[in-house]
């Protein structure tokens, strides 16, 4: 059998996706200028003059021709239709439902052991265990809390090391800063940032373009193999050039401040020596068995009542304390 030893405390953060609740009625202002989808579609096609990107998935268009190489789609059918520009869902359905009730977002984290077991071989080898879960629906300030209690339940004062991993998302680095910082190490999540650095490509470069898959090619590497300081000498560089577009300018502007604000958190070799893991999969995953599957099924509403009562049993269940919300307490009669 392989041997345990060392175990280190990492927290993983991500937003889930939007949840749709009926909690109130609402009514969307009518619009009074443009009488049909057609008008619609022309005048997203001026907005987006000059960003040929598809909204979803980045892919780079001219005209109605989508250019499938330069976001990597690859279709699993009707390959004909994937490479036509359709119109669809001008607006992302977040732009306009973030100021409804019915639209809310959950927040969750996941609190787990990283084990660092030693084969019979005696390769050393880590892998996460014994998770917790927390889950809100709310604001931040509503999730700080929680999650502070459940870092102390699973003693992050006493743990040999702690791990701090997320995307960039502003609330919860807040969170950091305001209570882990003293306490752990901060990453970013590899993914997300290499993400970042390819829709500053496509701004910069033209996504179409081997240039632009070229460079990020070249930027990936380069920050996920312990050189970030090379990314960000090339972005001010690139900066300096005088007949930069103002588009690109912003992009690559966006992205200098992302990288540069998260230096600290952003020396994959580093981490990947110590055996960290780079990525938040596994809060992700937590998103689509703990939230989606469960509470986004076809027809579902939910009351915002119903939904916590839910939710707190789903997180008992996973966290192995389900039994423990049934305790029979014993009668102060008897």
């Amino acid at each position: 059998m392989p041997r345990s030893h060392r175990r280190t405390l990492i927290t993983i953060m991500v937003f889930c996706p939007l949840l749709i609740l009926s909690v109130a009625s609402s009514s969307l202002a009518q619009n009074t200028t443009i009488e049909s989808f057609n008008k619609a579609k022309k005048l997203a096609a001026k907005i987006f003059d000059g960003h040929e990107t598809t909204f979803y998935c980045d892919c780079a268009y001219t005209d109605k021709d989508i250019d499938l190489a330069s976001c990597g789609y690859k279709p699993k059918r009707d390959a004909n239709r994937a490479h036509r520009l359709e119109w669809e869902h001008v607006v992302p359905a977040h732009a306009f439902g973030q100021s409804f009730k019915e639209w809310r977002e959950v927040k969750v984290g996941v609190l787990a052991r990283l084990a660092r077991y030693t084969t019979r071989s005696g390769q050393e080898v880590t892998r996460l265990g014994h998770r917790r879960l927390v889950a809100v629906l709310g604001e931040i300030e509503v999730f700080k809390p929680r999650f502070w209690l459940e870092a102390l339940r699973q003693g992050i004062g006493s743990a040999p090391e702690v791990i701090w991993l997320s995307d960039g998302g502003r609330g919860f680095w807040g969170l950091y800063e305001a209570h882990l910082r003293p306490h752990a190490r901060g990453i970013l999540d590899f993914y997300h940032a290499a993400q970042y650095l390819w829709k500053s490509a496509a701004a910069w470069l033209d996504g179409r373009s081997r240039q632009a898959r070229q460079w990020f090619g070249w930027s990936r590497h380069r920050l996920r193999h312990g050189n970030p300081d090379d990314v960000l000498e090339d972005l001010l560089e690139a900066l300096e050039v005088e007949t930069l577009a103002e588009s690109a300018s912003e992009a690559l502007v966006k992205l200098y401040h992302y990288l540069n604000g998260h230096r600290d958190h952003i020396d994959y070799a580093q981490y990947e020596e110590l055996g960290l893991p780079l990525g938040s999969g596994m809060v992700e995953s937590a998103c689509k068995w703990l939230i989606q599957q469960r509470f986004k099924g076809v027809g579902m509403r939910w009351s915002e009542e119903g939904f916590n009562h839910l939710l707190h049993l789903r997180l008992a269940w996973v966290n192995g304390t389900f039994e423990a919300l049934f305790q029979l307490q014993p009668s102060p009669n008897r």
